[in-house]
């Protein structure tokens, strides 16, 4: 993911690597 959205996506697989990137 190159920009993280302002808030995480609803999809399961989407979420850790939404996290992961915040992190």
């Amino acid at each position: 993911a190159s920009k993280l959205p302002s808030t995480p996506p609803t999809s399961t697989t989407s979420i850790p690597n939404y996290t992961m990137n915040v992190n």
